[in-house]
């Protein structure tokens, strides 16, 4: 096993117990939750909704089904290739300009800009329209393509990283104070639902006694691999800081060793 991998084994059994108790916790609430519901019903002489038992109108509104669909629509492999194709096709044309390309562009967008300014609006309005907070804008099915093409193309990582950090030298700093906490937070959240996922692993039903197996090098393995299943982000942080702590731990040996090769040679 490798360094980093044990590192990694470290840091998330510093984890375990914190990951148990907030698991623990949670499902005593629910417990709690369900049971005080259970004797509500009871005391108002109304039976008990299960989920699933068809007691519960499932029924969605206009504006919750457009959004169903257009999710399938959307992560269709079908539909993703497609749209790739397209973005693609329309790069073809403006390619086959040779040398002349990115001028082309530059008209192409500069003329956008124009028709968005003689309808009043500004890059702002639209995106944020578009981006499902306009709601003629999350049904109309052009909008939709135009988004959905956006969501799935080769292009959306390259911008999203240069909104955060623009080729230039002096960067906007509105940018960065705006994306840096929402990645923070998006971040935060999914190792928070990463821990509520491998929660149920760390924890045992009541009046089970610890199993042997699961102490030992295969149980630990097996531990492992389903941590980097159910809690991806988590266990990428943990590596990440592991492969870290490697290079520093390595940089300090090679140190040490140049440092005593220069006494023995003096």
């Amino acid at each position: 096993m490798s360094e980093s991998a044990k590192i990694s084994e470290i840091l998330l059994s510093i984890l375990l117990p914190e990951i148990s108790a907030a698991y623990s916790d949670e499902e005593n609430d629910e417990d709690a939750e369900v049971e005080v519901a259970s004797d509500t019903s009871e005391e108002q002489g109304v039976a008990p909704v299960h989920e699933g038992d068809g007691s519960l109108d499932n029924s969605k509104s206009g504006a919750e089904e457009a959004e169903d669909v257009e999710d399938v629509e959307e992560d269709s492999p079908s539909a993703i290739g497609f749209q790739r194709r397209s973005t693609q096709g329309k790069r073809a044309r403006f390619n086959a300009y040779g040398p002349q390309k990115d001028y082309m562009v530059f008209k192409a967008v500069l003329h956008t800009l124009h028709a968005m300014d003689e309808a009043g609006i500004d890059l702002a309005i639209f995106l944020d329209a578009l981006s499902w907070g306009n709601q003629y804008c999350i049904q109309n099915d052009q909008c939709r393509t135009q988004r959905s093409m956006l969501l799935h193309s080769e292009e959306l990582e390259t911008i999203l990283q240069r909104w955060e950090k623009p080729p230039r030298k002096k960067r906007p700093i509105g940018g960065s104070r705006t994306i840096e906490p929402f990645t923070r937070n998006l971040v935060q959240q999914e190792v928070e639902d990463d821990l509520k996922s491998i929660g149920p692993l760390l924890s045992l039903k009541h009046g089970d006694d610890v199993d042997w197996i699961k102490m030992t090098v295969k149980g630990i393995d097996e531990l492992v691999a389903q941590a980097k299943k159910r809690c991806p982000t988590l266990w990428a942080l943990l590596a990440k800081s592991a492969k870290m702590v490697s290079n520093d731990e390595l940089k300090k040996r090679t140190n040490h060793i140049r440092q005593n090769d220069l006494v023995r040679a003096s």
